[in-house]
């Protein structure tokens, strides 16, 4: 079964590619890459835990819940830091500026505890051997997508003038 979908996601992936490129126009939204992703890191994660049926059903709902924490918490974070960053352009008050960089600081921490209190939630579904796995694998497929990106980031760079970050 497991043949099968890696497989079937190879196709799917190589077909995409195959007509993005036909057509000179890209078949990805901004959305896409990241659901792709998601879609990889989940059936990674299967053949790595090696789940049985019921760890799945309490598993992945659980997973799904961490996901959709982080991204939110990253849009209010970047929301946060805007508000910062007009707050130094406009000169603002250091009371004001203090204010925001508190309340920053808090989200962080809020945010943090939230997810870790959904990770612990997370590695009760889990037997020890497969909790190890699943920090082992987060780790390392993490570290993956921040090379792909790196060399990615390379390819554009070749003959492109540099972005301005700040």
């Amino acid at each position: 079964m497991k043949k099968y979908c890696f497989t079937f996601l190879a196709v799917f992936l190589f077909s995409i590619t195959l007509f993005a490129q036909k057509h000179d126009k890209p078949l990805l939204d901004e959305d896409k890459p990241h659901k792709m992703l998601e879609v990889i890191k989940i059936w990674k994660i299967m053949e790595f835990l090696d789940l049985d049926e019921e760890q799945t059903i309490a598993f992945f709902p659980k997973l799904k819940k961490i996901e959709k924490h982080k991204r939110e918490s990253f849009k209010e974070r970047r929301k946060l830091l805007g508000k910062l960053h007009k707050q130094l352009e406009q000169e603002k008050s250091d009371n004001s500026i203090k204010r925001t960089i508190d309340e920053v600081l808090k989200f962080d921490k809020d945010a943090k505890e939230k997810e870790e209190q959904l990770q612990e939630e997370l590695l009760l579904v889990l037997t020890i051997k497969q909790q190890a796995k699943l920090l082992i694998f987060q780790e390392r497929f993490e570290e993956e997508i921040r090379k792909i990106i790196r060399e990615l980031r390379k390819g554009k760079k070749k003959g492109a003038a540099p972005e301005k970050r700040f």
